[in-house]
């Protein structure tokens, strides 16, 4: 069930910086402050944190400055539109300059695209691999035997997400600031926590490998499956389980004749 949280984490593609940048408009104030910037699947999560200073007095009214601030990016328009409702909010030059890059589309200027394609099409796998998922457990439950091909399918569809991801999303996208000691900080992103958790933590390579094993086993050895429900379906549905029926109805009769 984790790739299912994942569609609605922001911890996809993430990248944090210590800067020193102007404050708002119409101010002198510098803001020395962690920037922090978390992409999801379908919103953009920023993060602005005064870091407290006791050495200039601009600096010590900023202290304790924290903001959270979640932007949609769901269709074509929603960052321009995100920024312009930024823009009436007044919020921080930083958090805006974030916003104003992933809102060009224009030119060689695609990052906010990239992220939206990215976004889009990964939903839509991960949703397919939660019904397969589903479709999985009724198998487990009538036909045991599919179980195997089901979970096969679920890590492969869940596999096929993440790689769609990685291809779609931007490989050099930074956005630089100004820092205290008057060198660049770059913002830097790179791929985060749901991305490695459905690749690894539970669906992906651990479902590919276990239906696997489970098809190998299934091919190569005689077993019978048993579910709470007792079902008697899966009989009639695998070479397998019907040769060991026959054997097991041959050997009775034999017995009895005996």
């Amino acid at each position: 069930m984790d790739f299912a949280v994942s569609i609605h984490h922001p911890t996809w593609h993430q990248g944090s910086v210590r800067i020193f940048s102007a404050y708002k408009a119409f101010t002198t104030d510098k803001l020395d402050a962690f920037l922090g910037v978390r992409m999801g699947l379908k919103h953009v999560n920023i993060t602005l944190t005064s870091v407290p200073s006791s050495n200039v007095d601009s600096q010590k009214s900023l202290n304790g400055l924290e903001y959270n601030e979640r932007f949609e990016f769901l269709n074509v328009f929603s960052m321009e539109m995100e920024l312009e409702k930024s823009l009436k909010k007044g919020l921080p030059y930083p958090i805006l300059k974030v916003i104003e890059y992933l809102s060009v589309d224009r030119a060689g200027f695609v990052w906010g695209r990239q992220y939206r394609l990215a976004g889009h099409y990964t939903i839509y796998l991960l949703w397919t691999a939660f019904a397969v998922w589903i479709v999985q457990v009724l198998m487990l439950c009538l036909v045991p035997h599919y179980f195997a091909k089901m979970v096969t399918i679920v890590g492969f569809l869940i596999l096929c997400a993440d790689f769609i991801y990685f291809t779609f999303v931007p490989k050099n996208f930074q956005i630089r600031f100004p820092s205290f000691d008057g060198s660049i900080a770059t913002l830097e992103f790179h791929l985060s926590t749901c991305f490695y958790m459905t690749l690894v933590a539970g669906w992906c390579i651990i479902s590919v490998i276990y239906g696997g094993i489970l098809i190998v086993l299934q091919a190569k050895s005689l077993y019978t499956l048993k579910t709470f429900v007792s079902s008697q379906i899966d009989q009639h549905c695998c070479k397998i389980r019907e040769e060991t029926t026959n054997i097991a109805l041959t050997f009775d009769l034999h017995v009895d004749g005996n």
